[in-house]
Parts: C-alpha cells; structure tokens; sequence
C-alpha cells in the first residue's frame, strides 16, 4: 500500500467526525425520555452527551415520552406518557433544547396527555416551528415497539423519514461473499498482499 493512500485511509475516519460536528444537537429536559429518531431506535451512539442527541441536517422526526413521578390521591407514582411525534428543522451547529411544563399531579398529567404543550427553542431563545403528532395505544406500555409504531404512522400519513434503509441481501449474494472469503483464505501471504493491493485500487 502506497504512503498516500495510506495517509488518505487514515484521514477518513477523521473527515466522517468532522462531519458529525457540524450536526446539530437537541437538548432534551431531562423527564423526557427520546425512543426514535428519524426512523430509528434511539441507541447510546445518538448522545453526544447527556439529555443530548445528535441531529441530522434539515428535517427531523423525534418520537419521545415523559416519565415524570406525580401525586394521585396523595401518593406518589410514576407517569409516562404516550410517545409524542414532533418533526422539525435543524441547521448545521445549532443547539436546539426542548421543554414542557412539568406538572404535579396525575390530573396535570392527563391534561398534558390530552394536549401536550412542547417547547422547542434555539440556543438565542426563539421558538422553533414544529409539527406534533400522538402515538396513542392502550395496554401495556413497557412493551411497545416504537420504533415499527413510527413506522406505521408515517406510512399512513405519507411521511417520507430521513434514516438508515435496512437493505435485504439476497441469499445469493451471502453465498458469493462467503465463496471469496474461502479462497481469499486460500492464498498465500504475497498473493493475499497482491489482491489486496487490487482490491484496494478499484474500490467503488
């Protein structure tokens, strides 16, 4: 492998996290809990810090729910609301935080169920336009599948969402794949040098 490719190889990974500084952030009050985000499961490589996730460019979905301990007959329990749907806007760098007024008892809660009240603001304090929507289900709320919930929501409204496409590979691509991987095993350390020189140089 030649120095400059090599240096060029190396430089990638670099280039890739330039990139994801430049996104934008969201900050998130900290009752509220993210679930998906523009398609997709929240995982922990979404935070770039605490009650922080990482944005995409332009258009954003974010589904969310708030846990929040309120009092109901005197007694303190936990409430988590059904995930709320918000699509909006982001520009490169900027550092969105997002609120509601929290509230204290379960009659509070269900008001906010009702009628969620969102506040989604710059780092300069203006408001931000945003779109709002509700994923309500009965039952059990600790085993929902919100990320195929999303889905289905935005196929029925015609939503198109920005993400990662989950792509199918045919069983015989596998089998190709696997075929290389046998001979490439096959090859002794100079030829396995050479083709990867090869490989290397035609790279698409």
């Amino acid at each position: 492998m030649t120095v400059k490719k090599s240096l060029l190889l190396g430089a990638i990974p670099f280039l890739f996290s330039s990139f994801a500084m430049a996104s934008g952030t969201l900050i998130l009050q900290k009752e509220m809990v993210p679930q998906v985000l523009n398609g997709e499961a929240i995982a922990a490589s979404h935070f770039t810090a605490q009650n922080t996730i990482q944005l995409e460019d332009g258009k954003n979905q974010l589904a969310l729910t708030v846990g929040q301990i309120v009092f109901e007959d005197g007694k303190r329990r936990k409430y988590d609301s059904q995930p709320i749907l918000l699509s909006f806007e982001a520009q490169p760098d900027q550092v969105l935080s997002i609120n509601y007024p929290t509230f204290r008892t379960i009659e509070d809660a269900k008001k906010f169920e009702r009628s969620p009240v969102i506040t989604l603001s710059a780092e300069n304090g203006e408001a931000v336009q945003y779109e709002l929507g509700q994923l309500n289900k009965g039952g059990l709320q600790g085993f929902r599948d919100f990320e195929r919930e999303v889905a289905e929501y935005n196929q029925k409204s015609g939503n198109e969402v920005s993400g990662k496409v989950k792509k199918t590979v045919p069983m015989s691509e596998i089998k190709n794949v696997a075929m290389l991987q046998s001979d490439f095993s096959k090859l002794d350390a100079e030829q396995q040098q050479e083709f990867m020189q090869w490989a290397m140089r035609n790279l698409k």
